[in-house]
């Protein structure tokens, strides 16, 4: 029986921020609880990863080991949420993603329902790339691949979902979703987050009617 939990992924440097992109209010929410908020369409529960205290969500460290070192990368995030996910499923959302919305995870799930046979289900961005980090993960199937690529030293995570059973999701299959437009626009740096309030903005007005 498939049962899902969500995970945001709301850890890294943030060096291109200049401060933790994951507290940072867009509308009247942080990225993470925004995040958060919108895994919780499809997700039992839901967990951020790698940053805390949250308001009303558990908070799960970055797994980490001696050879592990110093060393930050997003599949450290994953990992850390697959090993600590006790679902069939995981969703996973990074919080510099603001503009995922409920209907683009509850399609993803779906997409899941219908592919038992995969590994993860990742959506394709309009530019062709995957989006690993807006995904749904099936833990038992991805923890001995990710382990493996944590032992070396290739920690690129497009490289480790390479080698996955992956239904891909193309963009094409999301485009008619409202907001696709912006689906998978990443907030790094200071011009990225105001270029986002001001999309933020005409999202509440859109809903208002303004």
């Amino acid at each position: 029986m498939r049962s899902i939990e969500g995970f945001i992924l709301s850890g890294g440097a943030s060096s291109r921020m200049g401060t933790a992109k994951a507290k940072l209010i867009l509308g009247d929410k942080s990225l993470e609880m925004r995040a958060a908020r919108t895994v919780q369409a499809v997700a039992s529960a839901v967990f951020i990863v790698g940053s805390g205290p949250v308001q009303d969500f558990e908070v799960l460290r970055d797994v980490v080991a001696p050879h592990f070192g110093n060393r930050r990368a997003a599949i450290l995030g994953l990992y850390t949420a697959l090993v600590n996910c006790r679902a069939s499923h995981a969703a996973i959302l990074a919080c510099d993603l603001p503009f995922v919305t409920p209907q683009l995870i509850e399609k993803l799930a779906g997409t899941s329902t219908d592919s038992e046979d995969a590994d993860a289900v990742i959506p394709v961005q309009s530019d062709g790339r995957l989006q690993p980090l807006c995904a749904i993960y099936r833990p038992r199937q991805c923890l001995p691949i990710i382990e493996t690529a944590l032992s070396g030293d290739d920690w690129r995570l497009r490289e480790t979902v390479g080698s996955l059973n992956i239904r891909r999701v193309e963009f094409s299959e999301i485009a008619d979703l409202p907001g696709s437009e912006n689906f998978f626009f990443n907030l790094n740096t200071p011009e990225d987050y105001n270029r986002a309030a001001k999309l933020a903005e005409q999202e509440l007005d859109a809903s208002t009617g303004k």
